[in-house]
């Protein structure tokens, strides 16, 4: 898995946000933590996959200017966070 994440750290921090839930007493729970586990783990899961995405059509806008820009260059990771974030608004844009 992209990022860092493994599976096991991803199960891990849907453990945690598991105690979170049954510490707070506004929150009913209606399964197992077995379910619960899945669901959030699968969630994270998408929403990497998300950015992954993102973060693929950002390094496509640089690799495919006329300029051959070295990656993993000063220049290709401002370009990369540029053109990633210039995703991410357009998404803001089309929620809001």
């Amino acid at each position: 898995m992209k990022y860092g994440f493994s599976y096991d750290r991803i199960a891990h921090i849907a453990k945690e946000i598991i105690d979170e839930l049954y510490n707070d007493n506004d929150v009913e729970i209606y399964t197992d933590d077995y379910t619960l586990i899945k669901a959030i783990r699968d969630s994270i899961e998408n929403e990497l996959q998300f950015y992954e995405e993102l973060r693929e059509k950002a390094k496509q806008k640089i690799l495919s200017q006329k300029k051959k820009i070295v990656e993993r260059s000063r220049e290709w990771d401002l370009l990369l966070n540029r053109y990633f974030n210039e995703e991410i608004e357009k998404l803001e844009r089309i929620w809001d």
